[in-house]
């Protein structure tokens, strides 16, 4: 069917002619497979014709020789679970430089950047990702760069051996944001909220991280550089096989991170934790000048809270805490149980006096072993699960 675009005059007139028949105004659909050329072709053709409401249909497999980027908010590139192979010297598969922009149902298999979304010169809102594949060894999966963001939703996902898994670099303002269903298999930081090299007055609220299943990665499950507001919750985490991997890392001026009904077994090296917070060695993204003692009491993370995990296994320690600025909260029935400690301290960076632990949290899965009885013993005997 002819799609039907009516402005508001034309709406008023064809209701009274034609019984309201011509009220309806239809999305249009273009598909790849009607338009000529290659990748890029066929979507600068489709692109040119579609409005904000239209759908674009992938619905064919391509190797990317160039890539395109979507300019025009509104629309909806759908892939019908086509398979886009990069190929070619450009970085990248797929972008974004626009709002109310959906993908769903594509693979994406290698470039550096599968899907790059930036615009230095606008918050770009109400962006959907939906059921992608993404697979591939070099830097990204879904990169946010540099660019501010509200109202984003990554779900159903499936991301593969990306060394950045979904990527959120020096974003400024993220708000909404809502990382929910995904699997992650592999890769080293299979999701990344890095905003190094921004100041302490980010506009973060409301992101939340939950429902994911986090394979083992090399590195870290999630990891937070500088992010405010973050809540993990409810996710199976498998850390990393690297002696320095974690499920959950948290550094560098990060506050108010909330983890919560996670899951998480640690088990793939002896040095590994689940839980570590830390401060950062160089100013930036790892690449500045070293930071000198005073400078990473300052750079520490903090508060945290941790409230009714299950933690099984870790290699060295369920939760360490290095650096440490404010609180770490232990809320409800945290199970806490790690080769070396359930808990442990860098002493002189962080004092016992910070922590706050529930009285239900637990250091075994049965016996009196929770802190109500062992806050009370003597130090040699409590040191079979914290060093403090």
């Amino acid at each position: 069917m002819i799609p039907i675009r009516t402005n508001a005059f034309f709406t008023i007139v064809t209701c009274v002619t034609f019984s309201c028949l011509s009220c309806i105004v239809s999305a249009a659909t273009y598909a790849l497979s009607n338009e000529s050329g290659d990748f890029k072709d066929r979507m600068v053709s489709a692109h040119s014709k579609a409005v904000a409401g239209d759908t674009i249909l992938i619905d064919m497999d391509f190797t990317v020789d160039r890539p395109f980027t979507v300019h025009k908010a509104g629309l909806t590139i759908d892939g019908m679970g086509s398979t886009l192979t990069h190929a070619g010297t450009d970085e990248r598969i797929l972008a974004c430089m626009v709002s109310d922009t959906t993908f769903k149902n594509i693979n994406f298999v290698g470039a550096i950047r599968s899907l790059k979304i930036q615009n230095a010169n606008a918050t770009l809102s109400n962006l959907r990702f939906e059921n992608l594949t993404i697979s591939g060894t070099q830097f990204h999966g879904i990169g946010f760069i540099s660019t501010n963001v509200d109202n984003v939703t990554i779900t159903g996902c499936t991301i593969n051996d990306k060394p950045f898994g979904i990527l959120f670099f020096d974003c400024y303002q993220m708000t909404n944001i809502q990382i929910d269903n995904n699997t992650f298999n592999g890769g080293s930081h299979q999701i990344s909220l890095d905003n190094a090299d921004l100041g302490e007055t980010q506009n973060h609220s409301s992101i939340r991280i939950e429902n994911n299943t986090f394979n083992e990665a090399t590195m870290f499950n999630v990891a937070l550089a500088n992010t405010k507001a973050a809540l993990i919750k409810s996710n199976t985490m498998a850390g990393g096989t690297n002696p320095y991997s974690q499920c959950v890392h948290v550094e560098d001026r990060a506050r108010n991170t909330y983890i919560k009904l996670n899951t998480m077994n640690n088990e793939g090296d002896p040095g590994s934790d689940a839980v570590l917070v830390y401060s950062t060695d160089r100013f930036g993204h790892g690449t500045g000048a070293l930071l000198t003692y005073q400078e990473k009491l300052a750079y520490a993370a903090g508060p945290i809270s941790l409230e009714n995990n299950t933690i099984t296994g870790a290699g060295r320690d369920a939760v360490i805490l290095q650096f440490l600025s404010g609180n770490a909260n232990f809320y409800g029935s945290n199970l806490l149980i790690g080769d070396n400690y359930s808990i442990e301290i860098w002493h002189g960076e962080v004092d016992p006096s910070q922590l706050v632990i529930a009285d239900e949290t637990k250091f075994k899965v049965q016996g009196n072993d929770t802190w109500a009885n062992v806050k009370n013993w003597n130090a040699n005997r409590r040191s079979k699960y914290v060093n403090f």
